[in-house]
């Protein structure tokens, strides 16, 4: 399942990340989860994300690695400087 690949890449990047940084993600984490917990309540939402999810583990989506993810995130704050 794509959730299970998910959280294995999650844990494995998590050990790279110093005490400092596991606070700031966990910061976000739990912000995210309180700011949009009706969402997850939502009927459309879930439709939306068993909708994803499906294309995902099917392949008529490509997605996005973690690591592609990285390589944007740091592209466009090198164009921004």
């Amino acid at each position: 399942m794509i959730a299970t690949n998910i959280d294995k890449q999650i844990t494995t990047l998590l050990t790279e990340l110093s005490l400092q940084q596991k606070k700031t993600v966990l910061n976000v984490v739990k912000t995210f989860a309180h700011e949009h917990k009706e969402a997850w309540l939502n009927s459309d939402y879930e439709i939306e994300m068993n909708q994803r999810f499906s294309d995902l583990e099917t392949g008529k989506d490509k997605g996005f690695t973690i690591q592609e993810a990285i390589v944007d995130a740091k592209n466009a704050y090198k164009l921004k400087r």
